[in-house]
């Protein structure tokens, strides 16, 4: 019963009808109130069916419910009425998909971001108590890191990648690490701690390049990034030219290997192997490349370097 009749109240909110939608939920949280105090005087136990199902339970009703009614109240212009029923449903320390979902969209709305951390660090609390190390507890984790991630909190996010990668062992969440210490990186007070947490972002994706673990998409883009700030170009070109056509197919970007290399070959200042790269590049079977007037300009320049070096020997 309960979960139909949430279902509708869902159904008046996605159609926009709001006022109805504060109606309905208060008559549920009326009757689930009645509920309650008649079942704790029977204390008659649920329906094996029914337990632990998100609506079923009277608790979960009631946050659900009113998660929906403060949605609906902020979308009527009402959010003096809302806010306080946020504020009460914090202390549950829910950790219901359904009524964190709705929360999460209220907070998004209302432009509170901070308090989608206040509900995602109770549920996680609540969650390692309960049930440490479930897929329940990893996707609690998730939302959390989500969460920081939207509040632009570098550190916590990187302490919850860790958290996530250590329970679970699982390589996204090792990337979510390596890029948390890079946007660690970029708000850093000083160069100092700038250059320890790209070293740390860098190490943990070294091993996963060499453990052959790494799939060729965002994070191969990030590791090579990564060695481009610490200007590492030789090891990013050894990288680039062990690169095989089937990784090269996962990146999905025309010319991704060449362009790499003659950017990594001009950093490092290798005008011949330059040279012949762009030499090789207009040799293709290609109509286009014979038209692409930015290789031309690598090219003039390379030539120029290679006769000024030339020069320089002679007069040497």
């Amino acid at each position: 019963m309960y979960r139909k009749r949430l279902k509708n109240v869902y159904e008046l909110l996605e159609a926009g009808n709001n006022k109805k939608v504060i109606q309905e939920v208060d008559k549920l949280i009326a009757s689930t109130n009645s509920n309650t105090q008649a079942s704790s005087k029977k204390k008659q136990p649920l329906p094996s069916n029914q337990e632990g199902l998100a609506g079923f339970d009277e608790k979960t009703t009631l946050i659900i419910a009113k998660a929906l009614k403060s949605l609906a109240l902020a979308r009527t212009g009402r959010k003096v009425d809302s806010d306080p029923i946020i504020d009460e449903l914090l202390n549950s320390n829910t950790t219901d998909e359904n009524a964190l979902n709705i929360i999460m969209q209220y907070c998004k709305e209302t432009q509170q971001l901070p308090k989608i951390v206040s509900f995602y660090e109770n549920a996680e609390k609540k969650c390692q108590q309960s049930a440490p190390g479930t897929i329940e507890h990893e996707e609690i984790l998730s939302s959390l890191f989500n969460a920081y991630v939207r509040n632009r909190d570098f550190t916590k996010q990187q302490q919850i990648a860790m958290k996530l990668y250590k329970q679970t062992n699982k390589m996204i969440y090792a990337y979510w690490n390596a890029a948390s210490y890079v946007m660690m990186s970029k708000s850093g007070a000083n160069s100092a701690t700038t250059g320890l947490y790209l070293q740390l972002a860098e190490k943990i994706l070294q091993k996963a390049y060499d453990d052959k673990k790494m799939e060729y998409d965002g994070e191969f883009l990030l590791f090579l990034n990564i060695l481009e700030q610490r200007n590492k170009y030789e090891d990013a070109l050894k990288i680039i030219n062990s690169l095989k056509e089937s990784d090269l197919d996962k990146i999905g970007q025309i010319n991704f290997k060449f362009e790499r290399r003659i950017r990594y070959l001009k950093e490092i200042k290798k005008w011949s192997d330059l040279k012949l790269a762009c030499e090789d590049y207009f040799s293709e079977p290609k109509s286009s490349n014979l038209d692409d007037w930015p290789v031309y300009l690598v090219y003039f320049d390379c030539i120029d370097q290679l006769i000024h070096e030339n020069s320089s020997n002679k007069t040497a």
